[in-house]
């Protein structure tokens, strides 16, 4: 690989959809080379403090950063190297408090829910945008990453893991080298950082939402979980048919997707719209 990878988009049991315990994930990124991750747990830091404490006693050579996914009526918002809780929802809110914090801010899976791609205002305070989200589609994924070319943004990836089999599905290849926290944060959002990764399952969403179900007991959850598995399993079926799956689930690399778009876009990018598809 070139660069130290990090996976910076990683859920713990505190999230409303995870079983996944925060000394698990540390022990199986470490199983598979990583050099660092972050815990973002839904609107929490708990699992990132857990897991920080974690590695530190156990493996203290491990980076874990402590973050989280922060819901905001526009779309969600991950936040690196927090302290605290973030606890307003108003997106610029949230990111002045992200950023009030001495933490970084990166505009995660920019199209698969929310329209914080489409504000100007605000998409010029996120430091990064994350162009490869192991639970996005392979399309999505390549409308972020046009995004990212063309408001001049670094680039980051993560698996979305709420399963440890999902870490490291999605890589942050890291190429500076750094000895402090100052130095990682900067290291982090270099833009001549490369992301790479391989989709999860079509299933692995609809399986985290049985998790939700179990832990919260919302009658509503089951029902549009089911409405979801039946989706899923007939968007399967019909890209099988059309011979397009490698449009919505596959392997990803930056780099080599970026000259794709460049040699098919000659003149300047234009910023892509969602689909509107509910993932």
């Amino acid at each position: 690989m070139n660069g130290v990878a990090f996976d910076l988009h990683i859920h713990s049991s505190y999230s409303f959809d995870s079983f996944s315990k925060p000394a698990n994930i540390v022990e199986k990124a470490i199983q598979r080379g990583l050099k660092g991750i972050a815990i973002t747990d839904h609107n929490t830091i708990r699992g990132g403090v857990e897991a920080y404490q974690y590695a530190l006693e156990k493996h203290p050579d491990f980076i874990v950063i402590v973050g989280s996914e922060i819901n905001t009526p526009s779309g969600e918002i991950l936040g690196l190297f927090l302290k605290e809780e973030i606890k307003d929802r108003d997106p610029y809110n949230v990111i002045a408090g992200i950023k009030n914090q001495g933490g970084i801010v990166i505009l995660p899976h920019p199209f698969k829910r929310g329209n914080l791609h489409s504000q100007e205002d605000l998409l010029s305070l996120f430091d990064a945008i994350e162009v490869f989200n192991a639970r996005t589609f392979i399309k999505d994924n390549l409308k972020a990453l046009a995004l990212a070319e063309s408001c001049n943004k670094p680039i980051t990836g993560g698996s979305d893991a709420h399963f440890i089999h999902e870490i490291g599905g999605g890589l942050t290849l890291i190429k500076d080298s750094f000895t402090n926290l100052s130095e990682l944060k900067k290291a982090i959002i270099n833009e001549e950082n490369s992301v790479k990764g391989i989709t999860s399952s079509a299933f692995c969403e609809v399986f985290s939402q049985w998790i939700r179900f179990i832990k919260e007991r919302n009658k509503k959850i089951g029902i549009n979980n089911l409405r979801r598995s039946y989706r899923t399993f007939g968007l399967l079926l019909l890209t099988t048919i059309r011979k397009n799956r490698s449009s919505y689930w596959g392997k990803f690399e930056a780099s080599r997707e970026l000259e794709e778009l460049l040699r098919n876009t000659p003149e300047s990018f234009s910023q892509p719209k969602s689909d509107g598809l509910e993932r």
